[in-house]
């Protein structure tokens, strides 16, 4: 069973977030710590989210089970897939309602330096 989440980043000086769908283990032990981690700049998680949606963060393998020199995210474009890539929400509010509609457990913002972590659909704040 997955755990569904969006990973989405606030745009500076508006409420806009620019966010992407990630499909497996999006809990915040797992995929907020693989974020705090390694998309810590704002470079970092602007070029994870021009990627598009994602399968995992972290695959060791592509689509076809070639092994990947280190692990990174799966994209759904790199198999081919259109229509899959960021999506810009409005407010917290409206991402928050996004996450719901995707069927994301976890909602994940980053804004000025700091992830934030919510639950879905309430849009709950959460410690990652």
């Amino acid at each position: 069973m997955s755990t569904r989440a969006r990973i989405g980043y606030k745009v500076p000086g508006t409420e806009h977030i620019i966010s992407i769908y990630s499909h497996w283990d999006g809990y915040p032990s797992y995929l907020g710590k693989k974020l705090l981690e390694s998309y810590a700049e704002d470079d970092k998680i602007r070029e994870l989210i021009d990627m598009g949606d994602i399968s995992i963060i972290d695959a060791n393998k592509d689509w076809e089970g070639k092994k990947f020199p280190k692990p990174q995210p799966l994209t759904y474009a790199s198999r081919g897939e259109s229509n899959v890539w960021a999506k810009v929400s409005e407010s917290l509010k409206e991402y928050c309602e996004e996450g719901t509609s995707s069927y994301a457990e976890y909602i994940y913002v980053y804004d000025e330096g700091f992830w934030s972590c919510y639950t879905c659909p309430n849009c709950v704040l959460t410690n990652i």
